[in-house]
């Protein structure tokens, strides 16, 4: 039988393993668009971190996750960005007090990616893409030192999808490349389709449809095939809105679809209404504006239940459009 102290260590390594666990359980749940399950797990995890058998490197890897779920609820379900950044300012004192360098890192990041979501979801006039390029370039430099290749090559990314929302399309093609060198190097599968589909969003933007096509559908079918649900509602609309470019109305409307139901499917407010909204812009296209103005009431009635304000501004702009070009 194991003295005292042998039990406690084995204890202390049980909920490391436990919370470990939980938070790859969790993530895989996130995966798959269940949302609700994965924070469920997560709270459940929240409860045992409050014994003192765990360690707070592990209860800080937990949060960490707790985090990272609030985080992406932003972008997928209209959360506001507070709860995630309060989560991380209790992470980020778990991380300096433990000097815990590789969860600071991490948590510097994930607190760039919050505030980058909140200026995603802002008007374009309150939108700060500075700050979160200051958080990322900070967690770079950190992930660097620790030769973290993963967490470089992901920090690395981020840093280009805020040069491409501030407009900056150069140097984001900049990052993205380099992004992607890491990722092909490492086999980093879940990196490389995200890049793929940015690049293809650079190629579209510099007018070459065709490498657009080709990235972005390479982006698709590893995100397909890696069975990750909850990014492929905003993958089709991505798609949808190049195809549509190319004048393959009838392609772009199956895109649209496939987005508005697999979001209707997994219970995601934003990406369902912003499907809605490729939908209305379809229509108007095919000069059909009754049948937009249907859609439009729609996802104004779901934008509202859900308070997504960024998307209830674009749907009633679009709205008043329609209705003073009808007059």
């Amino acid at each position: 039988m194991p003295n005292q102290k042998q039990s406690l260590e084995i204890i202390t390594e049980q909920y490391t393993s436990l919370l470990q666990n939980i938070c790859d359980i969790a993530t895989m749940y996130y995966f798959l668009g269940h949302f609700q399950q994965a924070r469920q797990l997560l709270d459940t995890g929240m409860q045992l971190v409050e014994d003192k058998g765990v360690v707070p490197e592990a209860g800080g890897n937990l949060l960490l996750q707790s985090g990272i779920l609030q985080t992406r609820s932003i972008i997928y379900l209209g959360h506001e960005a507070g709860p995630a950044l309060a989560t991380f300012l209790q992470v980020r004192s778990i991380a300096e007090t433990t000097d815990n360098q590789q969860l600071l890192a991490s948590v510097i990041d994930w607190t760039g990616q919050a505030l980058y979501y909140q200026a995603l979801n802002a008007s374009e006039l309150e939108a700060d893409f500075s700050t979160p390029l200051m958080y990322f370039e900070d967690a770079l430099e950190k992930r660097r030192q620790l030769q973290d290749e993963r967490g470089s090559c992901e920090t690395t990314f981020n840093i280009g999808r805020v040069y491409q929302n501030m407009g900056q399309d150069d140097s984001a093609h900049t990052y993205f490349v380099k992004a992607l060198t890491l990722a092909e190097q490492h086999n980093y599968q879940i990196q490389m389709a995200e890049i793929l589909l940015h690049l293809g969003s650079y190629a579209q933007t510099q007018g070459d449809l065709e490498a657009a096509m080709k990235s972005m559908t390479l982006g698709m079918t590893m995100r397909e095939e890696l069975n990750l649900r909850v990014d492929l509602p905003f993958t089709y609309l991505t798609i949808g809105n190049l195809v549509q470019k190319r004048a393959d109305m009838d392609q772009a409307a199956l895109y649209y679809q496939k987005a508005a139901l697999l979001a209707q499917e997994m219970d995601l407010p934003q990406p369902y209404v912003f499907a809605l909204l490729n939908i209305s812009y379809l229509h108007l296209a095919q000069d059909q504006p009754a049948k937009a103005l249907t859609v439009i009431e729609e996802a104004l009635t779901l934008a509202q239940d859900n308070h997504l304000q960024f998307a209830r501004t674009a749907l009633l702009a679009i709205q008043q459009e329609i209705q003073q070009q009808s007059q």
